[in-house]
């Protein structure tokens, strides 16, 4: 029994990649009731966006409430990727990479971003649930290979193209 809780419990165990959900899900939150270091981007549609540059690491904000919002509705659009070309600006293309769980994915995404250049990135987004508080939390964050060894990459861009690693952390309030 003592062996098989160990293993549980281990880094890749299945315990433990629950509780390493739980600390990034407790990061997120932290990070939406505290306002040090995030500088704000834009509001457009009542929509709350910042940023905090951490060592190694852009991380974004974005936060909002929506009306009449289920969290079916929030996985929907977070399971997908194929149209958040369509849906956001300087998304030139995207795609669904795999689908985890119903309510985790992992997604593939080109950005135009002139003058800064172009980049691609790997994101593994998933949902997870407090209704009881009153939320829903989509936690989004970047990927490398070696985060995600059995996922198979898209090759690497062309030289004038970078791959970045961005945390975003999203919250819908219902």
């Amino acid at each position: 029994a003592s062996r098989r809780l160990d293993a549980l419990l281990a880094p890749d165990g299945e315990l433990g990649a629950l509780l390493s959900r739980d600390r990034e899900c407790r990061s997120a939150l932290a990070a939406f009731n505290d306002d040090e270091g995030w500088r704000p981007v834009s509001s457009p549609c009542g929509t709350r966006m910042a940023r905090r540059d951490t060592p190694g690491m852009l991380e974004v904000r974005i936060e909002t409430v929506m009306a009449n919002l289920t969290p079916l509705d929030a996985i929907c659009v977070l399971r997908e990727g194929g149209l958040y070309d369509a849906w956001f600006p300087l998304v030139t293309a995207s795609s669904t990479m795999q689908s985890v769980a119903p309510a985790e994915v992992f997604l593939h995404l080109d950005f135009a971003n002139p003058p800064f250049g172009f980049m691609d990135m790997v994101l593994n987004g998933w949902g997870c649930d407090n209704l009881r508080e009153g939320y829903f939390l989509i936690c989004v964050r970047s990927v490398r290979q070696r985060d995600a060894p059995a996922l198979r990459f898209p090759p690497k861009p062309q030289e004038r193209n970078l791959r970045v690693a961005i945390a975003a952390r999203i919250q819908a309030t219902i």
